[in-house]
Parts: C-alpha cells; sequence; structure tokens
C-alpha cells in the first residue's frame, strides 16, 4: 500500500501552508477531509495525521500522532567539487537516499565550479527533500556553505575518520571495515576530488592527517558524481546504518 509522506517543518503549527505540498495533497493525490497522510520533521520523526479542513493558502491538521523516531548512529559528511550542467544534481538526490548526513560542496584547486548562486542552493534543498520524502528517510541532509579546501583543513579534527577517494590506492573501503577502521568514531567524512582531480598539494596536506585513509573504489576510472554516490553507499552499507 502506498505510504504518502511530506516533509513540514514545524508539526506544532498544525497545518501545511506549503502550495506545492497543498497542490499534490489536494489535486494530486485528492485526498478529502478525515483522511490520514503522514508527515515528517527532517529531524527523525514521523508522524500520522488526519486532514481537519481545506482552505485556500493551508490545510488543518487534527489528531497528530508520532508514529516512527530515530536518533542517527553515524554521522555521514560528503565533501566534494560542485558539477557543471545536473550531475551536482545527481549527487545530491542519490547521496541523500543512500543516507548521507550533509554536504559540504568544496572548491578545490582544479575545480571547474567555483560559486553557488542562492537560487542554485535552493534547488539542490529541494532536491533533496524530495529525495527523502520518495525515500522513506526521516531526517533532512543539511547542505554547508562552498568552502574553499584549506577551510575544511582547519576544522578536520571535527571528522573521527576521512576517507578520501583515490585510484590506485591500495586499500579499499571493504579493508578499512575489515580492520575495525571504521569503528573509530561516529563522525565520518568522505572526501571526492574535482573532475581534475586532487592537486599535489592538496594530497600532501591529507597524507599529513593521521586519521585520514586513502580508498580505492574501482579498477575502472569513476567519474566524479558517480565516485560521490559509490562511496556514500558502500560506507553506509558496511556500517549498516540503522538510521530510518
Amino acid at each position: 500500500m502506498r505510504k504518502d509522506r511530506f516533509y513540514v517543518k514545524d508539526i506544532e503549527k498544525k497545518i501545511i501552508d506549503d502550495p506545492s505540498l497543498i497542490h499534490k495533497i489536494r489535486n494530486v493525490l485528492r485526498k478529502r477531509k478525515g483522511e490520514p497522510i503522514f508527515l515528517f520533521d527532517g529531524k527523525g520523526c514521523e508522524y500520522k495525521a488526519l486532514i481537519s479542513k481545506f482552505r485556500s493558502q493551508r490545510i488543518e491538521l487534527e489528531r497528530i500522532e508520532l508514529v516512527k523516531k530515530l536518533t542517527p548512529i553515524f554521522r555521514l559528511s560528503l565533501g566534494f567539487s560542485l558539477l557543471k550542467s545536473k550531475r551536482s544534481d545527481f549527487i545530491f538526490q542519490k547521496a541523500t537516499e543512500l543516507g548521507v548526513s550533509e554536504f559540504i560542496p568544496l572548491v578545490y584547486e582544479n575545480a571547474v565550479v567555483r560559486k553557488l548562486a542562492s537560487a542554485k542552493l535552493e534547488h539542490f534543498k529541494r532536491i533533496i527533500v524530495e529525495s527523502a520524502s520518495q525515500s522513506g528517510r526521516l531526517f533532512i541532509p543539511e547542505i554547508r556553505e562552498l568552502s574553499e579546501f584549506p577551510e575544511l583543513i582547519k576544522k578536520i579534527k571535527f571528522w573521527d575518520i576521512i576517507l578520501v577517494a583515490l585510484p590506485y590506492s591500495s586499500f579499499s573501503v571493504r579493508d578499512l571495515f575489515k580492520a575495525n577502521l571504521l569503528d573509530k568514531g561516529k563522525n565520518i567524512l568522505l572526501l571526492v576530488g574535482p573532475e581534475g582531480g586532487f592537486s599535489s598539494q592538496e594530497l600532501e596536506e591529507l597524507r599529513a592527517i593521521d586519521s585520514v585513509y586513502f580508498v580505492n573504489l574501482s579498477i575502472f576510472t569513476l567519474r566524479a558524481e558517480t565516485a560521490s554516490i559509490f562511496l556514500v553507499g558502500l560506507v553506509s552499507s558496511l556500517l549498516n546504518r540503522d538510521e530510518d
């Protein structure tokens, strides 16, 4: 049976006032007064509510009941370079479905895209909400501000372990998992380089950090968006995260 779920930031208001959601509930799904719908707050809680009234600019709700509450076991951050065309859309969509906790857009030395307009940021946020709603997640991943790579290095101690996707590395993610290295902490950063690859300076800075491990994802050359999605999915699967 289909389960219609909608992201509502403030459940306590007992209303839905997002025009796009109102249109979908009333005109697309043709929900009626007294019918149940499911809501999630993006912070780990899912609710069941009944439609009380349809107004011109809002839907009023009643009998809101908490049906599920989860706490994340791990925090999975993805640091990556924004890409041209719709390839960045693909990363935000699929990495959300696979369980990433936050996105960290980075400007590497060899990055092609070096700016993030506010309109584009809102576009990415909409993709994330849609992906979380569709996939059954209860958490909405955050998008951090676009940062230069050196800024990330200054904050690197926040993460317990950092996995860097690097072709020809002698280690795989599975090797690290078997050696229990992924058990070192709950805050994990996954780094994927730009289309032009990491610079020698960036690699030198990463190699100087004890909590950094370079991992080889494939015997083939992967595009940046493929590497990002594959790394998130692989680590999330190996950790068997019971987040949502």
